[in-house]
């Protein structure tokens, strides 16, 4: 996820190896740490809709790592899905967690669509 993150900044910065490489992300347990330079960090927010998704009883990570990467996003370009897997990638289904498959289908209906 952080690489991923990375190469969207390049791409929002005219890297011509990166462009038109993101129509939307969908980052699940993605962190990234506040300790990076300033050279790692966007430097306006990443003008890319994205889903992200993460535990806050992460086991490997604090979820303020996740809770960052979250704010490379504007508000209005970001939706966030909390889960209870711990460091794994969420095991949504329609009979247990409704409202995240509902979400993240909300999300992928709208970025199919345009």
């Amino acid at each position: 996820g952080e690489l991923l993150l990375q190469v969207a900044r390049l791409q929002q910065e005219g890297d011509p190896a990166f462009q038109g490489m993101f129509r939307f992300m969908v980052l699940l347990t993605a962190s990234t740490a506040k300790h990076l330079s300033d050279s790692q960090r966007p430097k306006a927010p990443l003008r890319i809709p994205a889903l992200l998704s993460w535990a806050e009883n992460d086991e490997n990570h604090p979820f303020t790592c996740f809770e960052d990467s979250a704010l490379f996003f504007p508000p209005e370009l970001r939706e966030v899905v909390l889960h209870s897997f711990g460091h794994m990638p969420p095991r949504w289904s329609s009979a247990t967690c409704p409202e995240a498959v509902a979400r993240l289908t909300s999300f992928l209906e709208a970025m199919w669509t345009g």
